[in-house]
């Protein structure tokens, strides 16, 4: 058995599912990677050659009018909505004919390759007044997930394994300040550009370097970054003129939290057995839903009932905890805030 059968994505897969697995496969697990319409074509192609083939020659060549259906849509009409992939959210035109896996898309293909099915990624919107519809890309905490054994490609420990192993090399490649800086030209993310021995790692705009997108090519040694940043934040931190600003910061979010602590212990002490009962007839509904969505499959409407009810329960969860939660008086707050900003001023002035 080669290699490439080893790959074959399982027969319950639909052809949007084997775009996001074949986008994962030339992304190579990295978000950044961009790639072209017609390398997936060419990795759906090997995953799945009859449905990706060319009409009577599936085994020798893709056909280039698939991909762009699943990518731009099938059938539709002029002022309607896109009901293509791109339009979901899971993968990102970056110009004409090149694309990238998002972090949903990753997240979906993720799934995948686990076995899981995950319905309720989207939301259709009426636009009232032009009378056309959007799609809205719900948080990853609206999704319904759904495990399917038989679409499984790997087990769950390999691909923890494999996911651990990725991320360690990205560290040693990129560096773990990626994401963390900026271009100043096109606000793209700056990471190692130039790798090689210690001495001659170098950070510069990755949009420069590999999409040609970006004019600036400044690029600029890791140890000579590391030591500008370091001293950077020595200074930013000694600066008595941001002193008062950062104490202010700390005092304003601990009052928004203390409030909300507050607020959720009196409402959870008020309606402590009320909240319990409802947080179990609700759990009592989930389990039903799903177990519905597992005999019948996939409905819009069950599944929206079961994110609102695992809505309302993380809510109750929320309210529940709050209660028990010991108060912080404010006298004491304040009494800690003067100690700070004391002990602050006098490192500064020190």
């Amino acid at each position: 058995m080669n290699a490439e059968s080893n790959r074959v994505t399982p027969r319950r897969a639909s052809l949007r599912q084997q775009v996001l697995l074949a986008a994962l496969d030339c992304s190579g697990n990295d978000l950044e990677k961009t790639f072209t319409s017609e390398d997936l074509l060419v990795a759906a192609w090997k995953r799945d050659r009859l449905a990706w083939g060319l009409r009577g020659y599936e085994r020798e060549f893709p056909d280039n009018d698939k991909i762009h259906k699943e990518l731009d849509g099938r059938g539709a009409r002029e002022g309607s909505a896109s009901t293509g992939i791109v339009s979901t959210g899971l993968l990102l035109r970056v110009r004409q004919r090149i694309y990238r896996l998002t972090p949903a898309g990753f997240a979906a293909a993720a799934e995948l390759y686990r076995g899981v099915r995950v319905w309720n990624r989207t939301q259709n919107l009426l636009n009232p007044t032009e009378g056309n519809k959007s799609k809205r890309v719900r948080p990853q905490s609206e999704w319904v997930r759904a495990e399917v054994p038989s679409m499984r490609i790997i087990p769950d420990d390999l691909w923890q394994r494999v996911q651990n192993v990725n991320q360690r090399m990205k560290d040693k490649i990129y560096g773990r300040r990626r994401g963390v800086l900026y271009c100043g030209f096109c606000g793209g993310k700056v990471s190692i550009i130039i790798g090689g021995e210690a001495a001659k790692v170098r950070y510069g705009c990755t949009n420069h370097r590999f999409r040609d997108i970006c004019t600036n090519k400044t690029t600029i040694l890791r140890s000579r970054l590391e030591h500008q940043l370091i001293s950077a934040i020595s200074r930013n931190l000694s600066d008595p003129r941001l002193e008062q600003g950062r104490i202010q910061d700390y005092r304003n979010q601990l009052e928004t939290r203390i409030a909300l602590e507050e607020k959720l212990a009196a409402e959870g002490a008020s309606n402590g057995t009320k909240l319990e009962a409802e947080r179990s007839a609700l759990q009592r509904q989930a389990y039903n839903l799903v177990d519905a969505i597992g005999q019948h499959g996939y409905s819009s409407f069950l599944s929206a009932q079961l994110a609102s009810a695992e809505a309302r329960v993380a809510e109750i969860e929320r309210l529940l905890t709050g209660s028990q939660r010991r108060n912080c008086p404010r006298s004491q707050m304040n009494r800690s805030m003067n100690s700070c900003e004391k002990s602050a001023r006098t490192s500064v002035s020190c």
